[in-house]
């Protein structure tokens, strides 16, 4: 929870003056969480993308190799899952911190689980990223050989 007092924020036991925060309002915290949402729901459609053809093996690999990529995209999913669950829950939060309290400046809305929310994205795009080019590099490489 997110207390105002005059130029002082508490949140967590942490104080954060208003040098130390960036302004979010309410409308672009909106936004950024539907973004967020929508980035993955794509991720997710690109994740069962890649089950399905592994599923019929494209990529024509070894037992051992298949058995890592399908470990890889779980824990991708498992991931997407946990983001989807926290971003929605801080939706939720932030929806009703709105609603009932909108006499606060919107400076008091900024929390570190939403900073950490978007730490968390941005290293999933890159982690994902990466399998993505393996396993388009694979699927290069079973072409150019038949």
């Amino acid at each position: 929870m997110i207390f105002y007092t005059q130029d002082i924020f508490l949140t967590h036991g942490l104080i954060l003056t208003p040098v130390h925060m960036n302004v979010i309002t309410h409308e672009s915290l909106h936004q950024k969480f539907k973004q967020w949402l929508s980035n993955i729901d794509f991720w997710q459609s690109e994740i069962n993308f890649f089950k399905k053809q592994q599923e019929r093996n494209i990529y024509h690999l070894p037992a051992e190799e298949q058995k890592k990529i399908v470990n890889q995209l779980a824990h991708h999913e498992r991931l997407l899952n946990k983001l989807r669950q926290i971003i929605s829950a801080h939706s939720l939060f932030y929806a009703d911190f709105a609603e009932k309290a909108p006499e606060l400046p919107e400076q008091a809305l900024c929390e570190e689980e939403f900073q950490q929310s978007e730490i968390h994205l941005k290293k999933f795009k890159s982690s994902f990223g990466k399998l993505k080019k393996a396993l388009k590099s694979r699927l290069s490489k079973n072409a150019e050989t038949v």
